[in-house]
């Protein structure tokens, strides 16, 4: 009977309700004098009496009277109950909205991309809304994320999962800085996925976290991560409140490494170790022995590039003899013999990151090849996006691994600068020798002046004169290439 009113939203009543079948179903044999009353969503209302009629019309009209108060009641505390929850969150979205504004106040007066990601974490670790925050960057060719700065209660919580990295699967910052979206953990205590760092997160009084990719465009600079200490923190509207957040971030230090660029002469230096290689310069000292150094690189007519390499701990016919069944080596030439290394030159076909890096403005510094490993330090002009470097590199030389990254200054150097260096380094004689040479149109083709008219002027032999010229070229082309 009651679920039949309360599905029709009809009322029922009995003088004797044992006389309906209904009645025999829930075994209420005691009840005789029966009403039932709908409360409309809310359920229903009833009155019983062991007694048949005990109740007159009287009587149930002022139960369906109270029954029908009882529904408005119900009704006007639940609009005043879901008004109350709609009143908590838009308080709570605007303290949120008012922590943004703060933080896009403080992106408009930091310059810098420390200043910035410090500054973030500082006033979102001020606020009531969350304990803790931290921003994360990953080094190009390498998923794992670095924390760089962070605020609030953090007593030794990166430490920790930096040092549980190796044990862990991917976790949300991971997730974020990979996806390009925000990634949410509502309840730290009940999430599956977050076990291996629940007991350092609830240690510490997180209850829920989200992680934000702080992302300009396609490229993701790194993650922020913010912890609550409540649970199912991060509702949609603050999910989305925080991921507009996430990019206005990541614009700002698109805007700050942009200006970065163009107000110094600096670079990118990314150090890069490949312990496998299969080229020539990994293999040889690999299965040889010796040290393989990288001394300078151009390139020939056809595109090759020819490397010059010192080779020490290694006889010279033997590399010569290697270099002829190489298939990676096209022609190799000895071209001199020191104490400390034996110079050759390479014409090398094999893979290499040359190519890659003059795809980007990038120079290969250094490199060196041992038994053990081979080592390459790049640079890069500091607005390059390096991770598509570092992953062309990486497609060319499978198992090569960023060891480091690092900013550097580049000193500007003016023309003057350059020419009185240059100027202390030549001796007078070497000065006149480059002079006269220069003005007599030597170095003209064809040529204008031979060097034994150049030595009648200056009043020397023509040898003295070209050993004089010969060093003068010398010094002036190292101040310019090893520039």
């Amino acid at each position: 009977m009651v679920g039949t009113a309360f599905e029709d939203g009809e009322a029922l009543t009995f003088d004797n309700a044992w006389n309906d079948p209904r009645a025999h179903e829930d075994g209420s044999e005691g009840i005789r004098a029966f009403g039932v009353f709908p409360l409309g969503d809310w359920g229903v209302m009833t009155v019983a009496s062991p007694t048949v009629g005990a109740f007159d019309d009287y009587e149930m009209d002022l139960v369906r009277v109270l029954a029908a108060n009882a529904e408005v009641a119900l009704n006007r505390a639940a609009r005043e109950a879901e008004l109350a929850e709609q009143r908590g969150q838009l308080a709570e979205l605007d303290r949120i909205n008012a922590v943004i504004r703060d933080v896009d106040q403080l992106l408009v007066r930091t310059s810098t991309r420390e200043e910035i990601t410090q500054a973030v974490c500082d006033r979102l670790a001020e606020s009531a809304q969350y304990q803790f925050a931290w921003v994360g960057e990953s080094m190009a060719g390498s998923n794992e994320v670095e924390p760089t700065a962070w605020a609030g209660v953090e007593e030794g919580y990166l430490d920790r999962i930096v040092a549980m990295r190796d044990e862990t699967p991917t976790g949300p910052a991971q997730q974020a800085m990979e996806t390009g979206s925000v990634q949410v953990v509502q309840s730290i205590s009940d999430d599956e996925d977050y076990e291996p760092w629940r007991e350092a997160a609830l240690k510490r009084g997180f209850q829920a976290l989200a992680a934000i990719p702080l992302r300009y465009r396609e490229t993701v600079y790194g993650v922020l991560c913010v912890y609550a200490d409540r649970t199912n923190a991060f509702d949609a509207r603050e999910r989305a409140v925080l991921a507009e957040l996430g990019e206005t971030i990541g614009h700002a230090i698109n805007a700050a490494e942009n200006k970065r660029a163009l107000l110094s002469d600096g670079v990118v230096e990314v150090e890069l170790e490949i312990r496998e290689g299969d080229g020539f310069f990994s293999r040889t000292p690999r299965e040889e022995g010796g040290t393989f150094t990288l001394e300078g690189v151009t390139m020939t007519t056809d595109g090759s590039f020819v490397y010059f390499v010192t080779v020490d701990g290694l006889d010279p016919d033997r590399v010569l003899a290697l270099s002829d069944d190489a298939p990676d080596v096209e022609q190799a030439r000895l071209v001199n013999e020191h104490d400390d290394g034996d110079l050759f030159e390479f014409v090398y076909t094999g893979p290499s990151p040359l190519q890659a890096l003059s795809d980007h403005g990038g120079t290969l510094q250094y490199a060196e090849f041992t038994a053990e490993r081979g080592r390459s330090l790049v640079e890069l002009p500091r607005n390059a996006d390096v991770r598509p470097v570092v992953e062309s590199i990486q497609e060319e030389l499978p198992g090569t691994k960023v060891v480091a990254q690092r900013e550097r200054e580049r000193p500007a150097r003016t023309v003057e600068e350059f020419r009185t260096a240059l100027e202390e380094d030549l001796t007078e004689r070497q000065r006149s020798a480059l002079d006269a040479a220069y003005y007599a149109g030597f170095f003209e083709w064809p040529r204008e002046s031979t060097g034994e008219e150049v030595s009648d002027s200056l009043g020397v032999s023509a040898p003295t004169f070209h050993q004089h010229l010969r060093v003068g070229e010398r010094k002036l082309l190292s101040a310019f290439l090893d520039e």
